[in-house]
C-alpha cells in the first residue's frame, strides 16, 4: 500500500510513500497531521513506512535532497518510463528526461542522482513503470519523450513481504529499463548497497577489489564502473553474459570526496550496463568511508612488522 506524494518545495519533491503493513490510513495533504513530510516521518517509524524519491531530475517536480532523511528515504528512482535521473544528457545519460517539442517537463541537474550521491545521500536504485497518475497525468497530451517502463530487481532471501522490505531497506536491489537483466556487483566481497570503511578493512585504502557479473537478455555493449560520478573503467563484452574483476589501486585519499562537518571522506561505486538493444541496468552503489588515521597507523604497523 502506498501513495504518491508531491511536496510544495524541492526539499520534499516527489515521493512514493510505501507502507510495510496493511490497514494503514491514506495520507492526505489537507490533513494537519500529514501536510508535510516532516510530520509524516514523525508519525511513523522507518519500520512502518519508507519513501522512494521519484523523477528527481524532472524540472518543477524535482528534489534537491537538502532535507534528505536516510531513515526513511532509502531508495531513489534512477529511471522510469519518462527518463533517467542519473545525470544530465550532456554528461552521458542514455535516456534523459526531455521533450520533443514545446510542452512537457525538461531535466534539471538539481535533482541529479549523482549530485545527491556527492552530497553523501545513500540510497539503493529502483526503477518505475509507466506512471500516468497525479503529476504525470498530462504527460500523454504533451511532448514528453516516453521510454520503456522500468523494472526493479530485489535480491531477497525469500519471496515474502518481510524479506522484500528487508532487502529494499538494505539497498539490496537494482534497476533496469524493463529487461530482466541479472546483475551482481561487489567490493571486497561486500554486495551492492553495502557501506564499508577503512577502519574495519584498512586494506581498502590501498586497493579495492571489484567483482561483478552480468547475464543480459541481449549482447552487452558496455559495462561501466562509475566511481564518484565518473566512468573510470569500461568493459565491452559483446556477449550476453560476462564476469569481470578489477582492482582500483589508487590511494583512497586521492579519490575521496572531502569530509564535511562530522561526515568522513568517502567514495562510492556503482555499475551501469548497456546492452546492444539499448536496454540498461544500474546496480545500487557501494560506499567506502575513509578513516585517514586508522589507515596510516595500519600501514606503519605493517611496515614495522615486515622490517
Amino acid at each position: 500500500m502506498g501513495v504518491q506524494w508531491f511536496g510544495d518545495t524541492p526539499e520534499e519533491g516527489l515521493k512514493q510513500l510505501i507502507f510495510t503493513k496493511d490497514n494503514k490510513p491514506i495520507l492526505r495533504k489537507k490533513d494537519a497531521k500529514s501536510n508535510n513530510l516532516k510530520k509524516i516521518y514523525k508519525t511513523y517509524s522507518s519500520k512502518e513506512l519508507f519513501a522512494i524519491c521519484n523523477f528527481t531530475m524532472g524540472k518543477g517536480l524535482h528534489t534537491n535532497f537538502d532535507d534528505f532523511t536516510p531513515e526513511f528515504e532509502k531508495l531513489v528512482e534512477i529511471y522510469n518510463a519518462w527518463g533517467s535521473s542519473e545525470c544530465k544528457a550532456d554528461e552521458g545519460n542514455p535516456r534523459p528526461i526531455c521533450i520533443d517539442g514545446d510542452t512537457g517537463v525538461k531535466e534539471t541537474d538539481i535533482g541529479s542522482v549523482r549530485n545527491a550521491l556527492e552530497k553523501n545521500c545513500r540510497f539503493g536504485f529502483v526503477a518505475g513503470g509507466l506512471d500516468d497518475r497525479g503529476v504525470y497525468n498530462d504527460f500523454f497530451e504533451s511532448d514528453q519523450v516516453q521510454y520503456s517502463p522500468g523494472l526493479t530487481a530485489i535480491l531477497a532471501t525469500d519471496h515474502t513481504r518481510e524479506a522484500l522490505v528487508q532487502a529494499l531497506s538494505s539497498r539490496s536491489c537494482y534497476a533496469t529499463t524493463g529487461e530482466k537483466i541479472v546483475v551482481g556487483f561487489a567490493i571486497a566481497g561486500a554486495k551492492m548497497g553495502s557501506e564499508l570503511s577503512t577502519k574495519a578493512k584498512p586494506g581498502l585504502t590501498f586497493n579495492r577489489h571489484i567483482t561483478g557479473y552480468v547475464s543480459g537478455t541481449a549482447p552487452i555493449k558496455e559495462i561501466s564502473i562509475i566511481r564518484n560520478g565518473t566512468v573510470f573503467q569500461t568493459f565491452h563484452p559483446k556477449e550476453a553474459s560476462f564476469d569481470f574483476t578489477f582492482d582500483d589501486s589508487e590511494h583512497l585519499a586521492k579519490v575521496c570526496f572531502p569530509a564535511k562537518g562530522e561526515k568522513l571522506p568517502f567514495v562510492y561505486y556503482y555499475i551501469r550496463v548497456i546492452q546492444e538493444d539499448e536496454h540498461i541496468a544500474w546496480s545500487s552503489p557501494i560506499w567506502i568511508d575513509y578513516y585517514a588515521n586508522d589507515a596510516t597507523n595500519s600501514a606503519k604497523k605493517a611496515r614495522k612488522k615486515a622490517g
